[in-house]
């Protein structure tokens, strides 16, 4: 094999090495970047449930009250919150955000 094509083999060898590594990171990086976004809503989630379960002592009607704090929660984008009751069925449940761009076909 010629020196001219083995050293245009070997930096082309680097080059894809440096984009796979590269790749790696990136998607390393973004699926980091994922997983604290996610926890973050969750545990945003929770404190507002537990604020809102506190704040249920000085109320009169706590179905309404709850069916409020499960309002609050429309529109959200990592979170949905159901209020069942106690047969495990869905008496008030909130919507996730819509997606403001349409997905590619």
């Amino acid at each position: 094999m010629p020196l001219r094509l083995r050293l245009i083999a070997l930096v082309g060898l680097v080059l894809l090495v440096s984009l796979a590594c590269g790749s790696l990171l990136v998607a390393w990086h973004e699926a980091k970047s994922v997983r604290t976004e996610l926890a973050t809503a969750i545990d945003v989630g929770a404190q507002t449930v537990r604020n809102g379960i506190d704040g249920l002592v000085r109320v009169t009607d706590r179905q309404e009250e709850l069916r409020r704090l499960v309002a609050t929660f429309n529109g959200n984008r990592h979170v949905r919150v159901a209020l069942l009751d106690r047969h495990g069925d869905a008496m008030a449940w909130s919507a996730l955000s819509s997606p403001t761009h349409v997905v590619p076909a």
